[in-house]
């Protein structure tokens, strides 16, 4: 509630639980009964009793899940709790971070402490998943994210690496060779210089290949059911375990 354009907090019933003394507050609680709250443009935490927890000495604070972190201007420095001088979350349901010191990037667990060392010029959660993209020195890595650890899954030595369906990785290294990789199963399913994926459709459970005018299917499982061959005008699934295509005016079925 504002008076004299001053912020205070009530709760339901009206009852005043903080005074109008703070220039601005935010319900980024870091419990039930703490609260963040701006006075005289900087940003502190204080508890129903407007006890001072955090001094009023930050530019910002911004919630990362249920934590939240400090963020100091001129120079950028976070709370002495932490050693990055930037906290981004790798996934907003997720309990890892990423955190940025001397421009190297580094993953972070759940108590915002480095799990690896600051190496890495990005690094790229995806949505809903557990895997993670790496980059160091323009090539791509990937990792997945374990519990408060993780695990190094493809290293840094791919000149692209993209992410499909969480469920396959396409890769392309220095000699320009091209790989389709099987995430669950961590295995090469096939590598051919200018292979290329068509699509990959969650719905089938089927991701389409493509080399030249040759089109192959590869189902959820990593298996390859329709191998390399002439250019289908049409690929569905028909059932859990089959598959039709359409070539010409034909079409044909294959377990799948």
């Amino acid at each position: 509630m504002v008076e004299n354009g001053l912020v205070g907090i009530y709760d339901r019933k009206g009852k005043m639980l903080m005074p109008h003394i703070y220039n601005a507050t935010s319900f980024y609680a870091i419990d039930e009964y703490s609260f963040a709250v701006k006075q005289y443009n900087k940003w502190g935490t204080i508890n129903l009793k407007s006890e001072i927890i955090e001094p009023f000495r930050f530019n910002s604070m911004e919630k990362l899940n249920e934590y939240l972190y400090y963020k100091i201007q001129n120079p950028p420095k976070f709370s002495a709790y932490f050693q990055s001088d930037s906290i981004v979350a790798l996934d907003p349901k997720s309990f890892f971070y990423k955190g940025r010191k001397n421009n190297k990037w580094a993953i972070l667990d759940s108590n915002f402490q480095s799990i690896s060392t600051y190496q890495f010029d990005a690094i790229t959660g995806q949505e809903a998943s557990s895997y993670v993209i790496l980059q160091q020195n323009g090539k791509y890595g990937l990792v997945v994210l374990t519990q408060n650890s993780y695990k190094m899954v493809l290293p840094c030595q791919y000149v692209h690496l993209s992410l499909h369906e969480n469920t396959f990785a396409y890769l392309i290294d220095e000699t320009q060779t091209c790989a389709i990789f099987h995430l669950a199963s961590q295995t090469f399913i096939i590598k051919e210089e200018k292979l290329t994926i068509f699509y990959c459709a969650k719905e089938d459970k089927i991701l389409v290949m493509q080399l030249g005018n040759k089109q192959g299917v590869i189902n959820f499982n990593g298996k390859i059911v329709l191998p390399l061959m002439r250019a289908c005008s049409r690929i569905q699934r028909l059932s859990a375990h089959k598959i039709i295509y359409q070539q010409s005016n034909d079409w044909y079925i294959v377990e799948g």
